[in-house]
């Protein structure tokens, strides 16, 4: 089974019904903490965010921990898919050589919305109250930039950009966008190609070519990055992409399995970057 292209074609069906995962309001959960595993506490990062970017839950199971925490499914529960990568090792028949080849995998989950846990009320409140307190991210956003101690320019040219070569951002000024969110939105997409500079991430490659898919996969970097970052603070989705934009994206993914993939990693890198330089 091909879990790429199952991944894909999830993501493919809700471009299709005009939906964007990284837009959605519920990417991060309902008071604006990172989505992960109830149990466990892992964090679901980069593609699992945007497979379970319209579910509305903060915390999920598997049936096995359902069962093992001593709760039951409610009725007509709804699974969701998360992946994550296997590490196989095997040795070369030819060389003797041990080698290493990651493997997508699947799994399923329920969001604790599904789950009945009536019988075990004390243990899963006393979790809940553990979990709420563990990721929950809150800072200012002004104060969050100012601490990555990028350069800041407000150029006349009423354009948003990072220039590479010589390591700055220019945004307008605030007063020129429609509001402080769209504002904040187009902010965190530079800072997003900020983190790639060479004595950073080391992402970029100066000199790329515009509509090159390299350059392609930095724009959707970018854009997940920003749409990451603006669900950390509680930034509204911004809703004004055209059907037409929505289907670049759908067939840039379409066209390039590995994108969606390597490109929401590469936003979530992006995304811990900064919140390391900050805090």
């Amino acid at each position: 089974m091909n879990v790429k292209q199952i991944v894909i074609e999830k993501i493919q069906d809700e471009l299709k019904a005009g939906r964007i995962p990284w837009q959605s309001p519920y990417l991060k959960g309902q008071n604006g903490e990172t989505k992960c595993n109830f149990v466990s506490g892992h964090s679901y990062k980069g593609t699992n965010e945007l497979l379970l970017a319209f579910n509305p839950d903060t915390y999920y199971m598997s049936f096995k921990q359902i069962q093992e925490f001593g709760a039951w499914l409610k009725k007509g529960a709804r699974q969701q898919m998360v992946v994550f990568w296997k590490i196989n090792q095997y040795e070369d028949k030819e060389t003797g050589e041990k080698k290493t080849v990651p493997i997508l995998n699947y799994y399923k989950v329920y969001g604790i919305s599904q789950v009945d846990f009536s019988a075990v009320e004390d243990k899963y409140n006393a979790l809940l109250a553990k979990r709420t307190t563990e990721n929950k991210y809150n800072s200012d956003i002004d104060t969050f930039i100012s601490l990555t101690k990028a350069e800041i320019r407000h150029e006349k040219n009423n354009l948003a950009y990072y220039q590479p070569v010589y390591d700055y951002i220019s945004i307008p000024e605030i007063n020129t966008f429609k509001n402080s969110d769209t504002y904040y939105q187009v902010f965190f997409h530079e800072l997003t190609h900020w983190t790639g500079h060479s004595s950073r991430i080391d992402r970029l490659h100066v000199g790329v070519q515009k509509m090159s898919e390299e350059y392609s996969k930095e724009e959707l970097v970018a854009e997940l990055g920003s749409c990451f970052l603006s669900a950390e603070f509680g930034l509204k989705p911004n809703y004004k992409n055209s059907a037409a934009y929505i289907k670049g994206w759908s067939d840039f993914i379409q066209s390039n399995q590995n994108a969606i993939f390597s490109a929401s990693t590469e936003a979530s890198k992006a995304v811990e970057y900064l919140k390391e330089v900050t805090r």
